[in-house]
């Protein structure tokens, strides 16, 4: 299914990036103002961190986040999107992966950054098109980005 919406048409176009020594509290701080952050090195992605990874792997076992780097914490298997990529596939590609953000690739460099907020704010006619994709029964409801459709 196309949407005619093109990844690079809603991505971020400057991702918050740190190096993988930068501490988890000034990670911390950098989520006051975004989800995810990029661990870059050189110019080359080596991890991904969301608010969910500073939750569950440092402030969950009361870790001093001073104390732990982006390194020990980082998503090291990052999932990528090239810019071209319609949106409906970026959606695909996050609901399969059951994350929330894809950096964008463009001949092997960041170009930015697309998070399911930014495909979700293009208007509710998203979600009409996911629900068209997926039939669903009393039995069987399929829970999509946290969202039940049916009844």
């Amino acid at each position: 299914m196309i949407t005619t919406y093109r990844v690079s048409e809603l991505m971020k176009k400057k991702p918050v990036v740190v190096s993988p020594n930068t501490s988890m509290q000034k990670v911390a701080e950098i989520f006051t103002k975004v989800g995810s952050v990029l661990v870059c090195e050189n110019e080359k992605l080596l991890g991904i961190i969301t608010k969910e990874d500073l939750i569950e792997k440092v402030v969950a076992k009361k870790k001093n986040p001073e104390k732990v780097y982006v390194k020990d914490v980082m998503v090291k298997d990052v999932l990528t999107i090239e810019p071209e990529a319609d949106i409906y596939y970026a959606l695909l590609k996050l609901n399969k992966n059951n994350v929330r953000h894809l950096p964008v690739m463009k001949h092997g460099k960041v170009i930015g950054v697309i998070s399911l907020k930014d495909i979700m704010d293009i208007g509710p006619e998203l979600f009409e098109l996911i629900a068209a994709k997926y039939s669903f029964n009393k039995r069987e409801r399929r829970s999509i980005f946290g969202l039940r459709f049916g009844r």
